[in-house]
């Protein structure tokens, strides 16, 4: 096969652009904290014998006021090396510039694709708060690698870890990205700064505990296979030949650790489908292994990036308001919940809606919502002041015992639109009727807003509002890839507490 590398102006970011569609085998090999020593050596000895076609550093490279030395050492593979900046690499604006201009880059942060695999270099290094430009380029990058149907593995590298145990270091790190990776689907994120080793369980946020991840992996009777998990692989590989540091205590979500020298040789097998990881050190021995499996190609799977926890469990009895405003009065709007219940209803179960039903007094009737009726099927719309109802009603039913998105969009003008994961099941022309927008009822979830009743029994998440008509594209999107355009959106209630 053959390909060309091909610029992109997105920082130092590049794509291998190919031409066949056929993905041939390759490695790659990642490892940090090096040093200018015989472990040093060694381990560079251990990585040529596996013959990557790529070197991730995972930075601390010569720990030295000069790069020379290590870069001395790095020579056989220096071309094929990207790296991600460490702390010892901020000695000095004349150290970190050498390694900048060395490896051609222009930012901490950037991207590249190769075959079928994307990778994303984070600094910790430099600001990644929300507000800044590193966090805006992660989250574009992630964006539009999750969409790409030629990209089915994401790789972020950065230097110092996620998480660490019992301590957490870098709380700030996962409270601003961790959503990010998991509803982009990244499948492995590496870093180095601890001087050895250790990988995780396939893990996803946990809101309520930032340094205690959920173990998201869909096979819990091995450590070491997985078929498409949830979550991310998080592995720390400081093991280049700085003094090795002993081993803090296995946290429950660590599945592997090793204190020693090597690397971690990365191989992307089967057309692209199998990424298979083992940790060599460097006497030869294979200290750790493990094996993802994506059968799929993207965007076959029910809701790619939905990962179910946490949400808001509901017992016939329970309901959450918030007021209302001015701005939740709308005569066009899209609203938006993942649901799950096996009950059967007599009466209609409010999933989320504002304004309610029951009267048809000014004032009192539904401004918009969606909710349950008879036989498990899903209703949506609105009424207008004198009470005239706009419903559009799915033909199946969703009582299933299933999560399923469900979306409802009006136009204000001439068309409401009821989705049900990302696809359109049922309409109704309105003919400009708008909605009866003068009350004063709450946005509420779980009941109905006008009066304590129609309770819905089940599991609700990821509440959404906005004051336009989203588009059928931006709600497949949001479906099956979790990307959300946040023009004109009012409410978001992820529930996460």
């Amino acid at each position: 096969m053959t390909f060309a590398i091909a610029a992109l102006e997105t920082g130092s970011s590049y794509r291998t652009v190919f031409g066949t569609n056929s993905i041939a085998d390759f490695n790659f090999a990642a490892v940090g904290d090096w040093g200018c020593n015989t472990n040093a050596q060694n381990t560079l000895n251990n990585i040529m014998s596996k013959n990557p076609e790529l070197v991730i550093g995972l930075g601390d490279y010569s720990y030295q006021d000069t790069a020379d030395c290590w870069l001395h050492i790095i020579e056989p593979i220096r071309d094929r090396m990207k790296l991600a900046i460490g702390n010892q690499e901020i000695r000095s604006s004349l150290l970190l510039n050498q390694y900048m201009k060395e490896f051609n880059l222009t930012k901490q942060f950037y991207s590249f694709s190769y075959q079928n695999v994307h990778f994303l270099a984070m600094s910790t290094q430099t600001p990644f708060s929300l507000d800044s430009e590193q966090y805006n380029f992660v989250k574009d990058d992630l964006s539009k690698a999750a969409v790409d149907t030629d990209i089915r593995w994401i790789i972020v590298y950065f230097h110092m870890p996620m998480y660490t145990f019992p301590d957490m270091a870098l709380e700030t790190l996962v409270d601003a990205y961790q959503l990010l990776f998991d509803r982009a689907g990244v499948d492995l994120v590496l870093s180095g700064h601890r001087h050895n080793y250790e990988r995780s369980f396939p893990i996803a946020l946990n809101s309520n505990r930032l340094s205690q991840p959920i173990i998201a992996h869909n096979n819990s009777s091995h450590t070491n296979a997985y078929v498409d998990p949830n979550g991310h692989i998080d592995a720390v590989v400081g093991t280049g030949g700085v003094e090795a540091a002993g081993l803090r205590p296995k946290a429950p979500y660590i599945a592997a650790q090793f204190r020693g020298f090597g690397f971690l040789n990365v191989d992307i097998l089967n057309n692209g489908t199998e990424l298979r990881a083992k940790l060599y050190d460097n006497g030869g021995l294979i200290r750790d292994q493990f094996t993802i499996i994506k059968p799929n190609s993207k965007g076959t799977n029910m809701s790619s990036f939905y990962r179910y926890e946490p949400y808001f469990t509901l017992y016939g009895s329970s309901y959450e308001d918030i007021p209302s405003s001015t701005s939740l009065k709308l005569a066009t709007f899209t609203i938006a919940s993942w649901f799950k219940t096996s009950k059967d209803y007599s009466t209609p179960a409010y999933i989320v809606n504002k304004g309610g039903s029951g009267s048809d007094i000014a004032g009192n009737n539904m401004n918009y919502g969606i909710w349950l009726v008879e036989k498990g099927q899903l209703q949506a719309g609105f009424e207008t002041q004198t009470g005239e109802d706009f419903f559009a009603a799915s033909p199946s039913r969703y009582n299933d015992g299933k999560w399923h998105y469900a979306v409802a969009t009006y136009d204000g003008s001439s068309r409401l639109a009821l989705y049900v994961d990302g696809v359109l099941v049922a309409g109704k022309s309105t003919s400009g009727a708008l909605p009866d927008r003068s009350g004063n009822q709450p946005l509420r979830t779980g009941a109905n807003s006008l009066s304590l009743n129609g309770f819905f029994t089940g599991e609700l998440d990821e509440i959404k509002v906005w004051n336009r008509a989203l588009s059928s594209q931006e709600i497949a999107s949001a479906y099956h890839d979790g990307l959300f355009n946040k023009l004109g959106q009012l409410i978001y209630v992820p529930f996460n507490n």
